[in-house]
This record gives C-alpha cells, structure tokens and sequence, in this order.
C-alpha cells in the first residue's frame, strides 16, 4: 500500500495502462472464437467463401487495432509510471542515506559501493510492484473469465473436464515461482559484492 501511494500522482496513467490491459485481456478469446468462424468459412462452397470472408476480415482488423491500441496504453502508461516512482524512491532512499550519521557508512554492510548498487537496483524493482503487475493480472483475470464464458457456450462438458486441471496449474505455478525466488536473492547478494568491489 506504501508503494501504491507513492505512486499516486500518476493514477490516471495507471487507470489507462488498466483500461489497455481490459482490452488485451478480451483479445485472445476473442481471436480463437473468430478464427475458429473464419475456418468454417473456407469449409463451405466456393461461390459462399468471399461472402462469409469480408465480415470476418473487418472483424480481424477490429481486433488488431483494438490490441495494438491495448498494447500501446499498457505498455506506455506503466512505462511511464513506473519510471516517475523509480525516480521519487531513488531520491528518497539517497535523501535517507544522507541523513544517516557517520557511524553508520563504517559498517560493512553500508560501503557506498552497496549503497550506489542498492540505489540502482532496489528501486528499479519496486516499479512492477504497481502498476504492470496489477495490469498483467486484470489481464489474465478478464482472459480467463472471456474463456470460461466462451467454453461454456461451446462446450460445458468439456470445459468442465479441463477446469479439473486447474489445481495442477497453480501447483506448478507456485513451485516455478519459489525456484525463481530462490536465485533472486542469490543474485542480490552476488550484486552488493561486486558492488563493494567496483
């Protein structure tokens, strides 16, 4: 909650990378429907196909400006917000450093090679934490209620099968996420040393 109000003078621009990531999360189910239909349309007679063709065409170009306008909000406003917070939280944390007394830069732990690493690094971190992160969510989220909702008017038998497997997914998941955790911290302390080093 910290991170999300130092990151509050730019809420528009996150509430318009969210609104990009509404759109993008829509696309993909959207594109499996419509490219399923335009199969069905090479299928039929040949005199029918230039007729069924020109609908799903403009609806293959409404798709992809639609994406690319999704893409481009997503991309550009979390850009643009993630970089203003990395901005204000490296100024604070070089703000607090300086306030520190002289004792404090004898420890090891505190060289100004670690200090200028964590000054680099830490905050850059920090960004995803807002607004890319909640996007991708909504992202996923919204794909992945288009698709049950999708499945479910197609098939409900078989989309009732494969949400069985859905507890396998999250186990991987969150194995895949802990092994990942692991190196970080490692290439955090590798990073402070060289730091110190250099």
């Amino acid at each position: 909650m910290r991170v999300m109000k130092a990151n509050a003078p730019e809420w528009w621009l996150i509430g318009l990378g969210l609104i990009g990531s509404l759109f993008l999360g829509a696309m993909n189910p959207l594109f499996a429907v419509f490219f399923g239909e335009i199969i069905e349309v090479f299928a039929r007679p040949a005199s029918e196909v230039l007729d069924g063709l020109h609908l799903w065409a403009g609806l293959f170009l409404v798709i992809g400006i639609t994406a690319g306008a999704g893409t481009f909000l997503k991309s550009f406003c979390f850009t643009v917000a993630g970089e203003n917070l990395t901005a204000r939280l490296r100024e604070w944390s070089f703000k607090a450093v300086l306030r520190q007394e002289i004792g404090w830069f004898d420890n090891e732990r505190n060289s100004s090679g670690i200090l200028a690493t964590r000054l680099a690094q830490d905050a850059s971190r920090v960004q995803g934490a807002t607004g890319s992160r909640l996007g991708t969510l909504i992202e996923t989220f919204v794909g992945m209620f288009a698709s049950l909702i999708i499945a479910f008017v197609y098939s409900w038998m078989l989309t009732l099968v494969l949400i069985g497997f859905v507890p396998v997914f999250i186990i991987a998941g969150f194995l895949q996420l802990r092994a990942i955790t692991g190196h970080a911290g490692d290439n955090k302390k590798a990073l402070e040393e060289a730091g110190k080093v250099s």
